[in-house]
């Protein structure tokens, strides 16, 4: 299922606020626990992560582990009564995989349920969490794109020319790679982009066209 381009894996299970997602394995009675792409979008480029030790016993609704962000600092909640059993040491290292790499890689913790039935009620489906994601993407006007960018720029009730300079001015002093997000509502912006970003060497990873927005993701070579 997918809302606002947040995608919601079927195969998944999530609690009622759409924000964390969890994966049975019944064969061996274990549960791997993550965030859903909406929720990193809420938290924003994450730049820390401590997640809970092997061996804790944790009640629902309790916090797993802690995330931050420059602006942000929050936690990731277990919505079943567990124990840790495991926990990715990959993300550890590099808390980002959270935001490019939701559902797969940047899985948090493998958990033991300590109470299945009541815990597996707390859970709904993917159909279920689109469902209570899409107010929140409403009110907030929340998009998700495949590549999660560095920055964000927005171009909206703005001429073009002067918001790709701003660009331009962030993406000289940023690293290799990286990427802006430009939200933009002017009517020529597509062909003002294009020509823009091959001008100056950059790249359109990713496009989106609305009624009313148009979101590009550029990137520096």
């Amino acid at each position: 299922m997918e809302i606002g381009g947040c995608i919601f894996p079927d195969d998944r299970l999530y609690d009622r606020e759409g924000l964390v997602r969890v994966k049975f394995s019944f064969e061996y009675n274990y549960f791997t626990l993550g965030i859903t792409q909406l929720n990193a979008y809420l938290i924003g480029k994450i730049t820390s992560l401590v997640i809970k030790k092997k061996g804790t016993e944790l009640s629902a609704g309790k916090n797993l582990a802690y995330v931050e962000t420059p602006k942000y600092f929050g936690s990731i909640i277990v919505p079943i009564s567990s124990i840790v059993q495991d926990v990715n040491e990959e993300v550890l290292f590099n808390p980002s995989l959270l935001n490019s790499n939701p559902y797969e890689r940047g899985w948090v913790a493998k958990l033991i349920p300590t109470n299945l039935e009541a815990g597996r009620s707390k859970l709904t489906n993917s159909n279920y969490a689109c469902e209570c994601a899409k107010k929140i993407i409403e009110e907030r006007g929340i998009r998700c794109f495949s590549i999660y960018p560095d920055f964000k720029i927005s171009g909206i009730g703005g001429e073009c020319p002067e918001t790709l300079r701003n660009i331009g001015d962030l993406l000289e002093h940023a690293n290799p790679g990286s990427s802006v997000l430009l939200v933009t509502d002017n009517p020529k912006a597509d062909q003002d982009v294009s020509n823009w970003v091959s001008i100056k060497g950059y790249a359109i990873l990713e496009k989106r066209i609305e009624p009313s927005l148009k979101y590009y993701i550029i990137g520096k070579k």
